[in-house]
């Protein structure tokens, strides 16, 4: 193998190295940032949606796909109403990504802390998977089906204790 290169100087093979080993130091700033608390909303913009508009996203896509799916893209709006027309509007910041919605507790930019992501599923069912971690098998996840999601959405609410508000029969409930 011939290289018609000229040789490198050990000058540029150590600024090369250096290089590197910033790059590396800053990737791993970064990755350590991802979920660092400091960063919350005096730092970081909002991106969230208002929850009327995220209703009116999961509305439109009611036409999209097979039955199944339109199944769990109705699953998913309803998740969207239980918080929109509920005491949990004020308390959880959500968006959508694709045909997916998305929840935190923090009015900060998405991806940029702990998140549940609830996602129409062609098979008619309805994913709810809790991103805390870049390690997928960390991560907590159910499969169910789209009649089931509002009632999966709240039981990770009392789960993880995210937030207080009063079930339909006007009793509070500490999630």
């Amino acid at each position: 193998m011939r290289l018609d290169r000229a040789p490198l100087e050990a000058s540029q093979i150590i600024s090369a190295h250096a290089d590197a080993e910033s790059d590396i130091r800053g990737l791993r700033k970064r990755k350590s940032q991802l979920f660092d608390r400091s960063n919350l909303p005096s730092q970081t913009p909002s991106m969230s949606e208002p929850w009327v508009n995220i209703v009116a996203t999961f509305h439109q896509k009611q036409g999209i796909g097979d039955d199944a799916f339109r199944a769990a893209v109705a699953g998913v709006e309803r998740v969207a109403i239980l918080i929109a027309e509920g005491p949990l509007k004020p308390a959880l910041f959500g968006w959508t990504s694709m045909h997916d919605l998305c929840v935190q507790q923090t009015d900060v930019s998405p991806y940029s802390g702990p998140y549940l992501r609830i996602s129409p599923l062609l098979s008619g069912l309805v994913e709810f998977r809790y991103i805390d971690t870049a390690v997928a098998r960390r991560q907590w996840n159910r499969l169910v089906p789209a009649d089931a999601a509002p009632d999966q959405f709240t039981a990770f609410l009392r789960q993880l204790r995210w937030a207080a508000f009063q079930t339909p029969a006007g009793n509070e409930f500490t999630a």
